[in-house]
Protein backbone atom coordinates (compact mmCIF):
# COMPACT_ATOMS: atom_id res chain seq x y z
CA UNK A 1 0.00 0.00 0.00
CA UNK A 2 1.32 3.57 -1.09
CA UNK A 3 1.78 5.59 2.15
CA UNK A 4 0.05 8.79 0.08
CA UNK A 5 -2.05 7.94 -2.83
CA UNK A 6 -2.48 11.42 -4.02
CA UNK A 7 1.11 11.80 -4.38
CA UNK A 8 1.01 8.77 -6.65
CA UNK A 9 -2.10 9.52 -8.98
CA UNK A 10 -0.59 12.85 -9.68
CA UNK A 11 2.80 11.60 -10.70
CA UNK A 12 0.51 9.19 -12.53
CA UNK A 13 -1.26 12.26 -14.73
CA UNK A 14 1.85 13.96 -14.85
CA UNK A 15 3.45 10.60 -16.69
CA UNK A 16 0.61 10.48 -18.59
CA UNK A 17 0.98 14.35 -19.80
CA UNK A 18 4.43 13.69 -20.33
CA UNK A 19 3.44 10.92 -23.30
CA UNK A 20 1.06 12.97 -24.62
CA UNK A 21 2.54 15.95 -25.37
CA UNK A 22 6.17 14.85 -26.71
CA UNK A 23 6.85 17.98 -28.63
CA UNK A 24 6.60 19.99 -25.10
CA UNK A 25 9.34 17.82 -23.51
CA UNK A 26 13.40 16.39 -24.01
CA UNK A 27 14.91 13.61 -21.37
CA UNK A 28 18.48 14.93 -21.10
CA UNK A 29 21.05 12.75 -19.04
CA UNK A 30 25.03 13.51 -18.30
CA UNK A 31 28.07 11.75 -17.17
CA UNK A 32 30.37 13.76 -15.47
CA UNK A 33 34.10 13.98 -13.73
CA UNK A 34 31.96 13.11 -10.70
CA UNK A 35 30.19 15.04 -7.97
CA UNK A 36 31.33 18.48 -6.89
CA UNK A 37 32.31 21.79 -7.50
CA UNK A 38 35.05 21.18 -10.05
CA UNK A 39 33.73 18.68 -11.63
CA UNK A 40 31.83 18.97 -15.69
CA UNK A 41 30.05 16.77 -18.40
CA UNK A 42 31.95 14.05 -20.44
CA UNK A 43 28.47 12.88 -22.06
CA UNK A 44 25.32 14.56 -22.52
CA UNK A 45 22.35 12.97 -24.59
CA UNK A 46 18.65 14.33 -25.39
CA UNK A 47 15.86 12.03 -26.32
CA UNK A 48 12.36 13.12 -27.10
CA UNK A 49 9.46 11.09 -25.03
CA UNK A 50 8.85 9.42 -28.17
CA UNK A 51 11.67 7.94 -28.37
CA UNK A 52 13.48 9.87 -30.75
CA UNK A 53 17.47 11.07 -30.72
CA UNK A 54 18.29 14.70 -30.24
CA UNK A 55 21.51 14.92 -29.18
CA UNK A 56 24.10 12.24 -28.09
CA UNK A 57 27.48 13.24 -27.49
CA UNK A 58 31.08 12.98 -25.90
CA UNK A 59 32.28 16.22 -24.62
CA UNK A 60 36.07 17.02 -24.47
CA UNK A 61 37.40 18.92 -21.07
CA UNK A 62 39.98 22.31 -22.49
CA UNK A 63 41.56 22.06 -19.49
CA UNK A 64 41.39 18.84 -17.59
CA UNK A 65 44.45 16.76 -17.45
CA UNK A 66 42.66 13.18 -16.15
CA UNK A 67 39.68 12.10 -14.86
CA UNK A 68 39.57 10.10 -11.88
CA UNK A 69 40.27 6.36 -12.17
CA UNK A 70 37.35 5.87 -9.36
CA UNK A 71 34.89 7.34 -11.94
CA UNK A 72 36.15 5.46 -14.98
CA UNK A 73 35.56 2.47 -12.98
CA UNK A 74 31.79 3.35 -13.45
CA UNK A 75 31.21 5.10 -16.87
CA UNK A 76 34.12 4.01 -18.71
CA UNK A 77 34.92 7.50 -20.45
CA UNK A 78 38.93 8.00 -20.87
CA UNK A 79 41.03 10.88 -21.81
CA UNK A 80 41.70 9.09 -24.68
CA UNK A 81 37.91 8.06 -25.61
CA UNK A 82 37.07 11.73 -25.03
CA UNK A 83 39.98 13.52 -27.23
CA UNK A 84 38.30 13.77 -30.97
CA UNK A 85 34.78 14.96 -29.28
CA UNK A 86 33.81 18.14 -29.29
CA UNK A 87 34.41 20.48 -26.42
CA UNK A 88 31.58 22.13 -24.71
CA UNK A 89 31.87 25.49 -26.17
CA UNK A 90 31.22 23.83 -29.89
CA UNK A 91 28.51 21.48 -28.58
CA UNK A 92 26.42 24.25 -26.13
CA UNK A 93 25.11 25.93 -29.18
CA UNK A 94 23.62 22.79 -30.45
CA UNK A 95 22.12 21.40 -26.75
CA UNK A 96 20.68 25.12 -26.51
CA UNK A 97 18.61 24.27 -30.10
CA UNK A 98 17.71 21.05 -28.62
CA UNK A 99 16.23 22.66 -25.38
CA UNK A 100 14.89 25.40 -26.91
CA UNK A 101 11.31 25.84 -25.85
CA UNK A 102 11.33 22.57 -23.94
CA UNK A 103 10.86 21.33 -20.70
CA UNK A 104 13.83 19.40 -19.74
CA UNK A 105 13.11 15.93 -17.27
CA UNK A 106 16.76 14.40 -16.18
CA UNK A 107 17.09 12.01 -13.38
CA UNK A 108 18.10 14.45 -10.71
CA UNK A 109 17.96 17.34 -12.33
CA UNK A 110 19.53 19.90 -10.33
CA UNK A 111 22.55 17.68 -10.19
CA UNK A 112 22.48 17.94 -14.51
CA UNK A 113 21.65 21.93 -14.49
CA UNK A 114 24.77 22.40 -12.00
CA UNK A 115 27.44 20.46 -14.43
CA UNK A 116 25.90 21.64 -17.05
CA UNK A 117 26.38 25.50 -15.35
CA UNK A 118 29.87 24.44 -13.92
CA UNK A 119 30.80 22.83 -17.43
CA UNK A 120 30.30 26.15 -19.18
CA UNK A 121 32.00 28.21 -16.39
CA UNK A 122 34.84 25.88 -16.62
CA UNK A 123 35.21 25.73 -20.64
CA UNK A 124 33.38 28.54 -21.88
CA UNK A 125 30.10 28.33 -23.92
CA UNK A 126 26.54 28.78 -23.58
CA UNK A 127 24.50 28.65 -20.11
CA UNK A 128 21.54 26.12 -20.31
CA UNK A 129 18.54 28.35 -19.56
CA UNK A 130 15.50 25.72 -19.13
CA UNK A 131 12.71 24.56 -17.09
CA UNK A 132 13.89 21.67 -15.19
CA UNK A 133 11.37 18.45 -13.67
CA UNK A 134 13.11 16.12 -11.71
CA UNK A 135 12.10 12.94 -12.59
CA UNK A 136 13.90 10.85 -9.37
CA UNK A 137 11.21 13.20 -7.43
CA UNK A 138 8.71 12.11 -9.30
CA UNK A 139 9.77 8.61 -9.30
CA UNK A 140 10.11 8.82 -5.50
CA UNK A 141 6.40 10.05 -4.99
CA UNK A 142 5.07 7.11 -7.43
CA UNK A 143 6.95 4.82 -5.40
CA UNK A 144 6.53 6.73 -1.92
CA UNK A 145 10.42 6.26 -1.49
CA UNK A 146 13.66 7.77 -3.30
CA UNK A 147 15.62 5.28 -5.26
CA UNK A 148 17.99 4.61 -7.61
CA UNK A 149 17.64 5.15 -11.62
CA UNK A 150 16.21 1.18 -12.50
CA UNK A 151 18.18 -0.02 -15.52
CA UNK A 152 21.03 3.02 -14.85
CA UNK A 153 24.10 2.00 -17.33
CA UNK A 154 25.96 5.24 -16.23
CA UNK A 155 25.99 5.92 -20.34
CA UNK A 156 23.74 9.41 -20.97
CA UNK A 157 21.53 7.80 -23.86
CA UNK A 158 20.99 4.69 -22.13
CA UNK A 159 19.90 6.61 -18.80
CA UNK A 160 18.01 9.06 -21.25
CA UNK A 161 16.06 5.77 -22.49
CA UNK A 162 15.85 4.06 -18.70
CA UNK A 163 14.08 7.40 -17.74
CA UNK A 164 11.69 6.83 -20.22
CA UNK A 165 10.77 4.14 -19.13
CA UNK A 166 9.83 4.69 -15.97
CA UNK A 167 7.38 7.75 -17.30
CA UNK A 168 6.19 5.24 -19.07
CA UNK A 169 5.80 2.74 -16.80
CA UNK A 170 4.47 5.40 -14.22
CA UNK A 171 1.67 6.32 -16.86
CA UNK A 172 0.68 2.86 -17.31
CA UNK A 173 0.07 2.74 -13.86
CA UNK A 174 -3.76 2.69 -12.34
CA UNK A 175 -4.55 5.70 -10.49
CA UNK A 176 -5.73 4.86 -6.88
CA UNK A 177 -9.35 5.19 -5.82
CA UNK A 178 -8.22 6.08 -2.07
CA UNK A 179 -8.23 9.95 -1.84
Amino acid sequence: MHPNPRDRNRTIRWARKVLAQPDRWVILDTETTGLYGSDEVLEVAVIRPDGRVVLNSLVRPLYRREIPRGVIRIHGLTMRKLARAPSYPELSRHLAKALRGKRVISYNAQFDERLLHQTAQRNGGRHISATWICAMKQYAAFKGKCTKLPGNKHRALADCKAVLRLIKKMASARLSSRP
